[in-house]
């Protein structure tokens, strides 16, 4: 009995592997023991990535095609198995091989899908993260005395923009007052922050840093009564009255007295009981656990009273 012709190439894509046997005389692509309609659900693409090799060839009744496929899904299994055609097809017949080389069936797609690296949701794609509040300082470091108007006059500019785009953003704005005499970087004296809020959209609030309120010596008390629920939050801390070193807000050592500061925790109650509360300390020893516990239990005290 006379030996039965068959050309055999084996094809590869990502992790699978195909070895395919075509057989003169006959048509069809069988799959795993199955028509390649069935095997592939009926998904038409893959059957005409499987068949590109046989149909640029002009070989698709010409031959039937067998395939034994191992290995990840269906469309790198496809992709194998186009290879493995390929290289069956010039093993067929020579003269097919510069049709197919150029169609670039005869090379190996050898993209791998990349692993899933670590911190990160996929292999590259890193996780987006979304502010819904932002604090924005009125200006940043020193400037020339004499060029305080301009100074002033850009930095409302700057925040008339800012504000804006972060509030068509839908994200929550906040201004802190900044500057201290010590870095000759005080660009708004109390009267004149106050006043920029009037210029400032209504949706902007306000954060008062008790610090820096302190080194230009504002009336903090006051300036809640004026702003009221203007104001969205604080950070609290204390410091020597000339450099902002962000004291626990009852240091024995801090600029501001201790009755000082329980008169602003319950302006803070008072006026602005919506707002946020941080404690704004610096890691210099100062701020133990201790210290840090009995100062909440102080402003819980204070504020929970009113």
């Amino acid at each position: 009995m006379a030996e039965m012709i068959q050309y055999r190439g084996t094809g590869r894509r990502k992790t699978s592997v195909a070895r395919v046997r075509l057989i003169p005389g006959g048509k069809g692509i069988e799959i795993n023991g199955k028509t390649m309609a069935d095997y592939f659900g009926g998904r038409e693409i893959l059957s005409k990535i499987v068949e590109q090799p046989l149909a640029l060839t002009e070989t698709l009744d010409k031959f039937e095609v067998k395939v034994n496929v191992i290995g990840g899904g269906n469309s790198g299994q496809a992709g194998a198995i186009r290879h493995g055609v390929a290289r069956a097809l010039i093993l067929a017949d020579e003269t097919l091989k510069g049709a197919l080389r150029e169609a670039g069936f005869l090379t190996r797609d050898s993209r791998m899908v990349e692993r899933k690296k670590y911190g990160k949701k996929k292999s590259r794609r890193s996780p987006q993260f979304y502010a819904t509040s932002m604090v924005m300082h009125t200006h940043e470091g020193s400037f020339p005395a004499q060029e305080g108007d301009r100074w002033r006059a850009r930095s409302l500019e700057v925040l008339l923009d800012w504000t804006r785009r972060m509030i068509d953003e839908g994200i929550h704005v906040t201004v802190e007052n900044v500057g201290y005499p010590k870095k000759n970087s005080v660009l708004f004296d109390q009267e004149q922050f106050v006043a920029l809020f009037d210029r400032l959209p209504q949706e902007v609030g306000c954060l008062i840093d008790t610090g820096h309120a302190m080194l230009n010596r504002w009336d903090i008390p006051a300036l809640i009564r004026r702003m009221g629920t203007r104001i969205k939050g604080y950070h609290l801390n204390n410091n020597d009255g000339f450099h902002d070193s962000h004291y626990p807000i009852y240091d024995p050592e801090g600029f501001c007295s201790h009755q000082e500061m329980d008169d602003i925790l319950r302006a803070i109650a008072q006026y602005t009981p919506q707002a946020h509360l941080v404690l704004e300390y610096a890691p210099d020893g100062r701020a133990t656990t201790p210290v840090i516990h009995s100062d909440i239990r102080r402003v819980v005290q204070i504020t929970e009273s009113l």
